[in-house]
């Protein structure tokens, strides 16, 4: 008897602490990230660029934000669920005009009154549904974790900012400058980060997270997706 009382008292204990455990939170968060598009058209659609000299792959980074609110719940003790609804902006500048059709680069100089187009800025709005997981692996007060799934991007609107060589700006919504957006879009994330009693109902963390869309921005021939790494911090109300 004695022996299995022993035994029991680990099994006793895990139950008492995940009874304390708050199986449900709210997460508040807001965040920036660098954001950039890797760009290749497809070889069939070279004539639809300006040029068909060797496009470069890549994009200059551009600074971009997300703010959302997530709900969590425990599985046990190390290990939750999150889904929830967040706004975020990804984009692009680039100086490489070969990336465009002609017809749009006379339209992006009608935009910025007929000055020469040296650098164009996109910014794509997203509404963001993640699905993920976290792994708590260490800390009581300060607990250590890692994030990881995917993400449903709903495609929002479009920005472009064109910019003239006299450095003469304008901005504005458009349509026409940009090939048919996939309207739904899959992402991979990952996070690690820290999560910080303030008290034991309201934590605050903070996490590094990069992010690589899975499937293509556009509906057209150019292979062309958002990666991202960013900052995020919130607050998570635990209940």
């Amino acid at each position: 008897i004695l022996a299995l009382i022993l035994c029991a008292l680990p099994l006793m204990s895990y139950a008492q602490r995940w009874n304390l455990i708050h199986k449900n939170s709210i997460d508040i968060l807001t965040g920036i990230e660098l954001s950039a598009n890797m760009i290749e058209p497809a070889s069939a659609n070279l004539h639809n660029f300006q040029q068909t000299r060797k496009i470069s792959p890549r994009s200059t980074i551009n600074p971009s934000y997300r703010f959302g609110i997530d709900y969590n719940f425990a599985l046990n003790e190390k290990w939750f669920l999150k889904s929830g609804g967040r706004f975020f902006q990804s984009g692009y500048r680039t100086e490489d005009l070969d990336l465009f059709k002609p017809q749009d680069i006379d339209a992006l100089e009608r935009i910025s009154q007929n000055q020469t187009v040296e650098v164009v800025e996109f910014k794509y709005s997203f509404l963001e549904i993640p699905m993920m997981a976290r792994w708590v692996y260490s800390g009581n007060r300060c607990k250590s974790f890692l994030e990881f799934g995917l993400s449903g991007n709903v495609y929002l609107n479009s920005k472009i900012r064109a910019t003239g060589v006299e450095g003469m700006n304008s901005s504005r919504s458009f349509v026409k400058l940009e090939d048919k957006i996939t309207p739904l879009h899959l992402t991979a994330n990952m996070s690690i980060g820290g999560e910080f009693w303030i008290t034991k109902e309201l934590p605050a963390f903070i996490q590094l997270t990069g992010r690589s869309q899975i499937n293509k921005l556009k509906s057209n021939g150019t292979k062309q997706r958002n990666i991202g790494i960013g900052v995020h911090s919130g607050l998570r109300y635990l209940f």
